[in-house]
């Protein structure tokens, strides 16, 4: 693959910083074999064509994969322990000041009444920084699914480019679907929005993190003994811990007005999370949905 630069003849070849004009991405005919350059579209036929026939004589995957062996009760637990209603510290360590925070909502019924919402919750909104980086924030935009950031609570335009070089990171948007940030510590956090109903999050950090980390995601060190540690230090058992005590766990780490890295430019927001409790002890989310729990998937 290659690109061809035309620009005019006053300039030596390979000069640098001159008005020229670029092409798109595309084949150049010195790097493939002799029969591209003969006949490109019989060449890339054959090539399909190959693919094709090796294709077909490849076996059956799908006929050698097991059915699922999980349980709902398995499922359930490896879908997350922890469905409160506010905001919480998410990650954080103090190894580089990272902190990740999420913010949840309850989830709306569709087939319900006008407004009406769910006993369960989801993320709605990310906030991040490390150190003395820019603050990013993603979240839904108001009346609509398409994910919408903030630098430093303002919002951006990726219109123009969908990467920024920023204080301390860098950020990358595939407009209205999935947000990447990279820290100068090597941090990643990546949030994706499924529909306009829940966000998605994902932390990525090196291995000069472990043991360093806090917050509703646990300690990254391999030992699930310690996942369940509250801001106090001290470990919840997690073997004798079920739902209640995963929900009493998570509300441990609720934010304060005073920590928070989130924007409140509307009235909804200011009500529910600045003037209400940042963890909302009101709501329940329901610890045992119906179902058999021994049932395989």
């Amino acid at each position: 693959m290659g690109a061809l630069r035309i620009s005019a003849n006053g300039s030596s070849e390979g000069q640098r910083d001159v008005a020229a004009i670029w092409s798109t991405e595309h084949a150049m005919a010195w790097h493939p074999e002799e029969a591209f350059r003969r006949d490109p579209a019989g060449w890339a036929a054959a090539k399909c064509q190959r693919w094709d026939s090796k294709e077909a004589r490849l076996p059956a995957f799908l006929q050698e994969i097991p059915d699922c062996p999980c349980t709902l009760s398995q499922a359930r637990a490896d879908f997350g322990r922890f469905h409160g209603l506010g905001e919480y510290l998410v990650l954080g360590s103090k190894r580089t000041d990272l902190i990740v925070q999420g913010r949840t909502s309850r989830a709306r019924l569709l087939n319900g009444e006008p407004g009406a919402e769910a006993n369960v919750t989801g993320l709605s909104a990310v906030a991040m920084r490390e150190n003395n980086s820019d603050v990013v924030e993603v979240r839904f935009g108001e009346n609509s699914q398409a994910l919408e950031v903030l630098l430093n609570q303002k919002a951006l335009n990726f219109s123009e480019q969908t990467w920024m070089d920023l204080n301390g990171l860098f950020l990358y948007s595939s407009p209205g679907q999935n947000v990447t940030v990279m820290f100068s510590s090597g941090a990643g956090v990546e949030v994706s929005g499924h529909g306009g109903k829940v966000l998605s999050l994902t932390v990525l950090l090196p291995e000069t993190f472990q043991d360093q980390t806090e917050g509703l995601f646990g300690r990254m060190n391999g030992r699930p003994q310690d996942d369940l540690t509250l801001p106090n230090g001290t470990a919840l058992d997690v073997a004798s811990s079920g739902p209640q005590e995963h929900f009493a766990f998570g509300a441990e780490w609720a934010i304060s007005n005073a920590t928070s890295l989130f924007t409140y430019d509307t009235q909804e927001l200011l009500d529910k999370f600045v003037y209400g409790p940042k963890h909302h002890p009101s709501f329940l989310p329901s610890f045992s949905p119906p179902g058999d729990a021994n049932e395989t998937l």
